[in-house]
């Protein structure tokens, strides 16, 4: 084994992290050996994980459909050996050695243990016994086994194997670093913004009681917007007379550099707390989203021969609460969220470096995003520092996912701990601004009341919360909460305790707000805010699947690999699909992201609300595969949204219309009030004009361009209520959601010069301030309708070039059906929904809520309606089935009534054919659906329509598809060429279908309380 061993020898360098300031330090990166329980011995690099070291045996099982997959996993005891050269500079020091994230370890120098750790959140920093100069032998015994920590934290993401991977190894920095017998061991800094300077609390510890020392503290801003490595640091050294400080060394000095402090000091044996406090000077820097200013705080002490300093950046910024809304500096906010569970596929473990962190923050700035909530678990110091220089605001949480009960002692104290350890090492950084307990917990809730009231003691710069979306928020905020992350507040009839548009079927009514009502704008979360008296931050919503692009598998060259993917792809091409993944993901993903605008735009209309954490603005490639993202797990756009058309709706300023619907008549007016959401540090001032356009035309006759109006607020009409100011020239006050002037128009303003039977699609455009948003509206001839089809279609053309052409129309697929296609007939088959249920799925209108194996065994283990699974419908909009329906050929808001009331027909073994309108199934499931179908059967042709058209005929668009397939089915254009026998049409609509071998995946989240508990509020 000597052989195997290698001599790292000193690299003296400065190491800021940690609380390190300047001192000497040896770093460890590089050959380590590694030995498993099975006693094999291997070279592996440190720092890195057993996965990337491909320590452990090859996984062979490629079956795994719930997320991704480990190469080489490792689960076990690994022990890691390395020879370390000491300097002679380190004689006579304090030694210590770090390691910035690993698991459960325990450090042996020469063969003696020096100790162990069990937190996993935080660096595990070895105090070493004196070490002579010359070769020592370190052994780190690194242990990610289920035995290595309490079992309540296997669940969460700091642990689990749904994203970060359980990996054995170390990341980061490793180091052994040296400082004299007194040195400084913490330096805090409490910004009061109001006051207008920053209480500064220093621990210096000492090896002996000294007189006389000197401590010096200075501050200076950091130039704004300086990369990470730029940031100067201290020197190495004092130099001139005991009252004379270096400046700080490096390249791009701060400035301005306030006036320092200089205490003497008479030091005890141990541990020494001081307390300065700096005056920050008249008009100081401070932080936020829109300008985050940094400071240095600059330590140093000096007694006797010994020295050190440190620095730690830190920010002016005052994040509290004032009513049901966030202030940053006294300005409410809005915190335009996403949730991070540590997706990062190339490695299974978060970037480890600002400039990584820097390259995440900046993707996700570009979609409007101002916050991460990191889900049971916290990032590296890394991702504070980068959130710091971006202007991110961070809610970090507690690796818990489940029960919190004073009988889990082992669990409670393991969770103290990691909290303590967390405010300690990260409670500096400005974009620290929240922290909860958990995800999802149940249990004894006085419990969790104590630790919150612990750590808001031990560090009350952060605001605390009992958990993310407690008790599924049935029980609404509880009495010590700072704030409250739910779906829901408290109990309330139907939606009205919401604060997202949608659930899984096991958790609300037929998936929430926006599969069950008519699309429109007008409606808001105020009910549910008004049963709160602290901020509400809607939790994890925008959970929209849509369907993968398989292009992406040859992105994954790390040590996760997408077999879900490959058995999806081969599913696709099992159902006679192949090759339709891209125009399945942009079909999904785009109404996906029309999905996202109107789930955010309830919660800008509505005032006084908190916020948002989506899940997710990227994929989720785990927990049943979930693909609710509009970038992939990569975080590389999907295409399906830009990022300049997401902050049109999730930006510090969102204009906003409030329309009833989306789908109007000819004879209709368009009626909406303008609303401004102004989350900016000013009020917003200016005009908000607006522009309403015919932008698609779909008619028999293919006529060109209608109307267009435009102008300024307030030209047309004023709401009572609005809040426009035109003396004062303020749109929007501050924080708040104001009401502007209303449209009233006429459609048939906009429709001047189009036929009568012209169906089209007008465009409301608003803009203000470089601000802009648009909603899209679908117009429609009327109709009338009598038992034989058509009686009325306001001049609308159903002859075909032979002449009138017979349709009949039938409910079933009997002998009477069968008698009229063997006589050449036209027929449509629109079949009763209750006879077709063997080999349909249900219908549905919005995507499928997060993943559909998931929640269907949640579902069925709670004895609740299986959500029908679907993600949207795909078209060709240029089919002349939809001469009289305008579409984009995708989902949209007018097939709304048309999705609910259809039952897709699975059709997976008519090989070579797709329907002419199709819903795009889950890619667990991944059957052809269609909605609307042609085939040529006997010597007659059969289009057979799953939508009950009854049910529909009584809105615009249900009325207008009736009468497209009514008239397509009577023109020349109906020739369907795809040959169905009449016994595969039979066994097609009425046989019993046998799916795939659907994966339940695990859950920890209590979906059966479905009555308020004791702590209801």
């Amino acid at each position: 084994m000597k052989s195997l061993l290698f001599i790292v020898s000193a690299v003296l360098t400065c190491c800021a992290a940690y609380g390190a300031g300047v001192r000497d330090s040896l770093f460890l990166d590089g050959t380590w050996t590694a030995m498993t329980e099975d006693g094999v011995c291997r070279e592996v690099v440190l720092p890195g994980t057993a996965d990337e070291n491909r320590l452990g045996p090859e996984n062979t099982d490629t079956s795994c459909t719930s997320g991704l997959t480990r190469l080489y996993p490792f689960e076990g005891v690994v022990i890691y050996t390395r020879n370390v050269r000491i300097p002679r500079s380190f004689s006579g020091k304090r030694l210590r050695l770090v390691l910035e994230r690993t698991k459960p370890s325990v450090l042996r120098v020469d063969g003696d243990s020096t100790g162990s750790f069990g937190h996993i959140l935080t660096p595990h920093v070895y105090e070493l016994p004196p070490l002579k100069p010359g070769v020592h032998e370190i052994s780190l015994t690194v242990d990610n086994s289920p035995s290595a920590v309490p079992a309540g934290i296997h669940s969460s993401h700091a642990w689990s194997e749904s994203t970060q991977t359980n990996w054995n190894g170390v990341v980061g920095q490793m180091f052994i670093e040296a400082c004299d017998s007194v040195f400084i061991s913490s330096m805090k800094v409490y910004p009061d913004v109001e006051a207008g300077n920053a209480v500064v609390r220093i621990t210096v510890v000492s090896n002996e009681d000294i007189s006389g020392a000197e401590l010096k503290l200075s501050a200076s801003a950091v130039p704004f917007s300086v990369s990470a490595e730029s940031f100067p640091k201290p020197a190495a050294s004092f130099s001139g007379s005991a009252t004379s400080f270096p400046e700080p060394a490096g390249s791009c000095s701060p400035e301005p550099v306030l006036p320092a402090v200089i205490r003497e000091l008479d030091l005890r044996k141990g541990g020494n707390m001081v307390e300065v406090v700096l005056d920050m000077g008249d008009n100081p820097l401070l932080w936020s989203e829109f300008h985050p200013h940094l400071y240095r705080f600059d330590a140093y002490i000096r007694a006797g021969k010994s020295h050190d300093s440190m620095s730690v950046q830190a920010g002016m910024r005052d994040f509290s609460v004032s009513g049901t809304s966030f202030t940053v500096n006294g300005f409410r906010t809005f915190l335009r969220g996403r949730h991070d569970a540590c997706v990062f596929p190339l490695t299974g473990y978060p970037p480890m470096t600002v400039e990584e962190w820097r390259r995440v923050f900046s993707i996700a700035k570009e979609y409007g995003i101002n916050h991460y909530r990191f889900h049971s678990w916290t990032p590296p110091e890394a991702a504070f520092e980068a959130a710091d220089i971006e202007g991110i605001y961070l809610q970090t949480e507690l690796p818990l996912w489940g029960e919190v009960s004073r009988a889990k002692s082992s669990l409670n104290a393991f969770l103290l701990n990691e909290a303590e350890r967390i405010l300690e090492e990260y409670g500096n950084h400005p974009s620290f601004v929240m922290m909860s307990l958990g995800n999802e917990l149940h249990g004894d809730t006085s419990l969790m009341r104590e630790w919150v009231e612990r750590m808001r003691s031990e560090d009350g710069r952060h605001l605390y919360c009992f958990g993310s979306n407690n008790n599924l928020g049935w029980n609404g905020p509880q009495e010590g909460e700072d704030f409250f992350v739910a779906c829901r507040v408290g109990w309330g009839e139907g939606c009205t305790a919401h604060t997202r548009t949608t659930f899984a079927f096991a958790d609300a009514d037929n998936g929430g707000l926006l599969n069950s009502m008519r699309p429109g704008t007008r409606a808001d979360y105020s009910a549910a805010i008004a049963a709160s008296g602290v901020p509400v931050i809607s939790h994890e919503n925008c959970q929209f699947q849509s369907y993968p692009d398989f292009s992406q598998i040859g992105k994954y060259t790390g040590v996760l690999y997408p077999y879900n993917l490959e058995i999806f792809r081969k599913r696709l091409a099992d159902a006679g699909m192949e090759g339709m993944d891209r125009d399945f993901s942009m079909a999904s993903g785009r109404f996906a992201a029309e999905c996202f605008k109107a789930d955010l735009e309830y919660a800008f209309r509505t005032p006084g609300f908190g916020g948002f954490q989506m899940l997710d603005l990227m994929d989720y490639p785990s927990q049943g595969t979930a693909l609710v993202g509009i970038l992939d797990a990569f975080m590389d756009s999907k295409g399906v949204v830009s990022p300049e058309e997401f902050r049109r709706f999730c930006a510090p300023v969102v204009l906003l219309a409030e329309f009833d619907g989306h789908c109007l008549s000819r004879s209709d007016t368009l009626r909406a009030d303008l609303l401004v959401a102004n989350y900016l540090e000013e009020d917003l001032r200016g005009e908000l004009s607006w522009r309403l356009s015919v932008e698609d035309v779909r008619s028999p006759s293919g006529v060109g361009e209608g109307g267009s109006l435009s102008g300024i607020i307030g030209n047309v009409g004023m709401s009572p209520d609005c809040d426009f100011s035109s003396e004062q020239g303020i749109l929007a006050a501050q924080g708040k959601v104001s009401r502007g002037g209303n449209l009233c128009i006429p459609v048939s303003e906009l429709a001047a010069g189009l036929p009568d039977d012209a169906a089209f699609s007008m465009v409301l455009e608003l803009e203000s301030e470089g601000y802009s948003n648009r909603y899209r509206f679908w117009v429609y001839p009327s109709f009338a309708f009598d038992d034989s089809g058509v009686t009325d279609c306001s001049g609308l053309d159903f002859r075909s070039d032979s002449g009138p052409a017979e349709v009949a129309v039938v409910t079933a697929a009997d002998e009477n059906l069968k008698a009229m296609l063997d006589a050449g007939k036209r027929v449509i088959l629109v079949p009763e929904h209750s006879s077709v249920t063997g080999n349909t799925v249900g219908g549905m209108f919005i995507p499928d809520f997060w993943n559909w194996s998931m929640f269907k065994t949640i579902s069925e283990n709670a004895g609740k309606e299986v959500s029908p699974g679907t993600l949207s419908i795909i078209n060709d909009a240029a089919h002349p089935l939809f001469s009289s329906f305008p579409n984009q050929g995708h989902g949209d808001w007018q097939w709304w009534s048309i999705a609910l009331n259809s039952r897709p027909l699975i059709m997976d073994e008519l090989e070579g054919y797709l329907p002419l309108v199709q819903m795009i199934d889950n890619a667990e499931r991944c059957h052809k659906l269609g909605i609307v179908s042609e085939f040529a059967v006997g010597n007659g042709f059969l289009l057979v329509c799953m939508t009950d058209l009854d049910a529909i005929a009584d809105t615009p668009e249900g009325a207008a598809f009736k009468a497209s397939i009514l008239h397509y089915a009577a023109s020349g254009d109906f020739r369907p060429s795809y040959r169905l026998g009449w016994e595969d049409l039979v066994q097609l609509l009425y046989g019993e279908r046998e799916s795939h071998d659907i994966q339940g995946v695990e859950n920890q989240t209590d979906y059966s309380r479905q009555t308020p508990s004791a702590d209801s509020q």
